[in-house]
């Protein structure tokens, strides 16, 4: 008799009770039922009752060594209810292929939960993390060497098939350790009415420019007498390893040497300019509103976010942002999508997500995993995430795939729609991953504070306080 896998709507039922059934709910073999089957057949066969006799005992052998066989691996999962009904039949599909049982498990807790259930021998065989927490796990050695089982699957239109800045993102030491969930890359989206009312071009994804950049976002902000904004240029997010590092890099400079991740440059000259010229958007020119401020136009909007209250005229944003804001705009006004724009140099810097797909270093099953993980980089995985999340996959030759989603749900929401979501696509070719310092958490430390000082509340200009601070990332990353 087969092995018997969880159905679909067993899974489904199991993730319904909660956690605590899905750990149960381990997939186990079913010999006791298989001996009840064969049991009741002695019973009615009773002519044949030796022969039948004789055929118990081999079956049972056949499924006691097939069990004993049978490879099961953890999966640190938590998907939602969509990307779970998603999730079911390709795992049913995967199982049936391979052999392979996956059973999901959620932690609660994230990096810090992880850490503590690798360092106690309990962590999944295969988990996710991203950005400085994805370096974080592989630095500390508890991700897995890829290389030999890349070299053994994959030939080089496979490995080309990825996109080079994500691969980079997980290589240490010359080695690879982990494979990508999908690839979000920077660039944004602007309100095309906005533009229109204050008679701007659209962003051409040639000329789009950090002047260019300004000099709208000037021209579509509007305050009463009082001060107060009746629309902004700009939705900025300050956020570290987001606008302000991809920033320094369009502008010419460095977060960190590239070649060594403890040594700091945010206090050199090209990446401090970089950092003020942000930090003006909201307390020189004030084109950017600040958190009460953005709190009053999203009220004023409806509740549907900053840019989606429809009195923004710009925003930086990820495509991974991409479902959630055709959803918010629907047909309430049309938007576009831009690319990042270019600094004085000219040059068009942007990164792409480090969300990835790791092995546990000591797991007992590195084949059964190998396999699992290549499958969720694969197509049919990586197709169902497109639909269910609307998430840029991690393949090239998918990248079309994405953006046909993106068009057709758009003109779902709005017949009127009509975005180039293909510009997301064409940031695989300027793309960098994302910023991260070695032992991040603490170079954090150091600089959050000074960031909030120029950014949250516009204490402190970036020359008065970035230097020191980034001395001290130096000294304290640089420490034995």
């Amino acid at each position: 008799m087969q092995d018997k896998k969880l159905s679909r709507r067993t899974l489904l039922q199991m993730f319904g009770v909660g956690t605590a059934a899905v750990a149960m709910a381990a997939c186990q073999p079913k010999v006791v039922e298989v001996e009840k089957i064969v049991k009741e057949t002695v019973e009615v066969e009773k002519e044949v009752e030796k022969v039948v006799k004789e055929t118990v005992v081999v079956t049972e052998e056949k499924v006691v060594e097939k069990a004993a066989e049978q490879v099961e691996i953890r999966f640190l999962s938590d998907p939602s209810p969509a990307e779970l009904k998603g999730a079911v039949p390709l795992m049913d599909a995967f199982q049936d292929a391979t052999g392979i049982r996956v059973r999901l498990e959620p932690l609660p807790g994230g990096l810090e939960k992880l850490l503590a259930s690798l360092a106690a021998g309990t962590a999944p065989d295969v988990f996710g993390e991203w950005g400085p927490g994805m370096r974080n796990l592989i630095e500390k050695g508890q991700c897995l060497n890829l290389d030999d089982l890349v070299s053994r699957d994959f030939d080089e239109s496979e490995m080309d098939d990825f996109v080079p800045s994500q691969i980079q993102a997980a290589t240490f030491d010359g080695s690879l350790y982990a494979m990508p969930q999908y690839c979000g890359i920077w660039a944004g989206f602007y309100n095309k009415r906005i533009l229109d009312e204050a008679g701007l071009p659209y962003p051409d994804k040639i000329d789009w420019t950090y002047d260019t950049y300004l000099d709208y976002a000037i021209k579509t902000t509007k305050r009463d007498a009082n001060g107060r904004p009746l629309q902004l240029g700009v939705d900025a997010w300050f956020g570290f390893e987001f606008t302000i590092s991809t920033n320094i890099w369009t502008w010419g400079g460095e977060v960190h040497d590239p070649a060594d991740n403890r040594i700091c440059k945010l206090g050199e000259e090209k990446a401090m300019e970089a950092m003020q010229w942000l930090a003006d958007f909201r307390w020189k020119h004030k084109v950017a509103g600040t958190v009460s401020e953005n709190d009053a136009i999203n009220n004023a909007g409806g509740g549907n976010g900053l840019f989606g209250s429809d009195l923004v005229a710009m925003k930086p944003e990820g495509s991974w942002g991409t479902k959630g804001f055709i959803e918010a705009a629907a047909d309430r006004f049309d938007w576009g999508v831009m690319p990042h724009h270019s600094g004085p140099d000219g040059d068009r810097v942007t990164f792409s997500t480090t969300d990835t797909w790791m092995i546990n270093a000591k797991t007992a099953q590195p084949d059964a995993a190998w396999e699992w993980l290549k499958y969720i980089t694969g197509p049919d995985y990586q197709k169902m995430r497109i639909e269910v999340n609307g998430l840029q996959p991690c393949r090239r030759s998918l990248a079309q795939a994405w953006v046909d989603w993106a068009t057709a749900y758009a003109k779902e929401k709005n017949p009127n729609a009509d975005q180039d979501f293909g510009i997301f696509v064409e940031g695989f070719d300027y793309c960098r991953p994302m910023v991260y310092f070695s032992r991040h958490t603490d170079a954090k430390e150091i600089l959050n504070p000074v960031i909030d000082q120029i950014y949250t509340t516009g204490e402190a200009q970036v020359k008065d306080v970035i230097p020191d601070a980034c001395a001290k990332v130096t000294e304290i990353l640089t420490k034995a």
